[in-house]
């Protein structure tokens, strides 16, 4: 028994690991948005580059959609 970050257990089934998952949770769900100083509120994001993980993590799907709420899209 382990524990791993779903999307990564995902990306070895989907690369030939025969590992299986029984159940997938988040063990410690805390996330941050760091910025420079200037960056005041969500829409002074607007054109600016944001770093994630890789696109399938569970963080960067979370922080996409916390993003669309405060009315940012991909491509804003």
């Amino acid at each position: 028994m382990t524990q791993t970050a779903t999307p990564y257990l995902i990306q070895a089934v989907l690369a030939g690991s025969n590992a299986v998952a029984i159940a997938g949770e988040v063990a410690n769900p805390l996330y941050s948005l760091i910025a420079k100083p200037q960056i005041a509120d969500f829409a002074a994001l607007k054109g600016k580059v944001i770093g994630l993980s890789l696109p399938i993590d569970t963080i960067s799907i979370s922080t996409r959609k916390l993003l669309a709420l405060k009315g940012l899209r991909e491509g804003d």
